[in-house]
């Protein structure tokens, strides 16, 4: 939100080289390996002005993961270094364990974040908190399946919102962007992959208290992926319903959404139990076991929901500026 000029003007005497900082995907690095938000400032860089990137993770602040194609994607998408100083971002551990399925486990774990972040899009950190689908309560606290049906995509990510998704549906169109229910599939099938790898890693011979915690985390992330498929998968059907007024689109929805509280009932149980519930500054106090009444409003909210009731005043927009020019 800097202008860039008037940085140049204000430390046109500074006696030492200026660095700048720019915050490459905003405040979710898990989101899209290619973010499109630096491709305003990149003219107005040179190499004798580069840019730091600061490469922020604001989705993921308790679990871990391991998706080496999404890392070697995100680093080879970094504009060259006649634009770019270098980047920073954080370290990770290493358990021992089979390393064919402790890559695996993680790595499937690791696309949960990515898949949603790009589907439900909140720039900032207090509007996007995926581990607990939550944001500050001054923003809109808890997302329900409403605000799933109304909510936008990650700019530049290629992904269909609900609403754009139902209009093409509707008028025939060609799906030339990934559909919400594909995102869903893509969550489902991160999920196996995860707990497919976890059979072969529990009780392994030799297994220590990080590899367990990795095991615990993996597992989690499954299950939160779960909740987040079905979700989806509700407010579509929601979505349709409150278009054509179809019952067997609202069954489906409350069939989609009743999978989803259960899988978050199981999110929170492995999730609570090595994770306390803590203050975190962005969205403030997270209570995953406590959210649990708020997932369940979202049935309320569909079986009482009246066809029409979905308002399209066609804005798509959401995201933080970068540098002005």
């Amino acid at each position: 939100m800097t202008n860039l000029r008037e940085i140049q003007t204000a430390f046109a005497e500074l006696p030492c080289p200026l660095d700048l900082s720019f915050k490459y995907a905003i405040a979710h690095m898990y989101s899209v390996p290619n973010p499109s938000m630096i491709k305003p400032l990149l003219p107005l860089l040179s190499p004798e002005l580069r840019s730091w990137l600061t490469i922020r993770n604001d989705d993921i602040h308790s679990f871990r993961w391991a998706d080496v194609d999404y890392a070697r994607a995100f680093i080879k998408a970094i504009p060259g270094e006649d634009k770019i100083a270098g980047f920073y971002m954080g370290p990770d551990g290493h358990p021992k364990a089979s390393s064919q399925h402790l890559f695996r486990a993680p790595q499937g774990a690791a696309q949960v974040m990515p898949l949603i972040t790009r589907f439900f899009w909140g720039d900032i950190d207090i509007k996007w908190y995926p581990e607990a689908c939550l944001s500050h309560p001054k923003s809109n606290g808890f997302y329900t399946v409403r605000h799933f049906m109304e909510g936008i995509s990650m700019p530049g990510a290629e992904v269909l919102c609900i609403r754009d998704w139902r209009i093409r549906l509707a008028g025939r169109q060609p799906m030339e962007q990934t559909t919400p229910l594909e995102i869903a599939d893509a969550l489902d099938g991160s999920a196996a992959e995860t707990l497919a790898a976890l059979e072969s890693l529990r009780g392994a011979p030799g297994q220590d208290s990080e590899l367990q915690r990795t095991v615990n985390d993996c597992e989690a992330l499954a299950c939160l992926g779960r909740y987040y498929a079905s979700k989806i998968r509700g407010a579509c059907a929601l979505a349709l319903f409150d278009a054509n007024g179809d019952k067997f689109e609202h069954e489906t929805a409350l069939r989609h959404l009743g999978d989803a509280l259960a899988h978050w009932k199981q999110y929170a149980v492995i999730r609570d139990a090595h994770y306390v519930p803590a203050l975190y500054n962005p969205v403030g106090h997270v209570d995953v076991t406590a959210l649990t009444e708020k997932v369940a409003v979202d049935l309320d909210i569909a079986r009482n929901w009246k066809p029409g009731s979905l308002k399209d005043d066609g804005k798509r927009t959401g995201s933080e500026k970068g540098f002005r020019k």
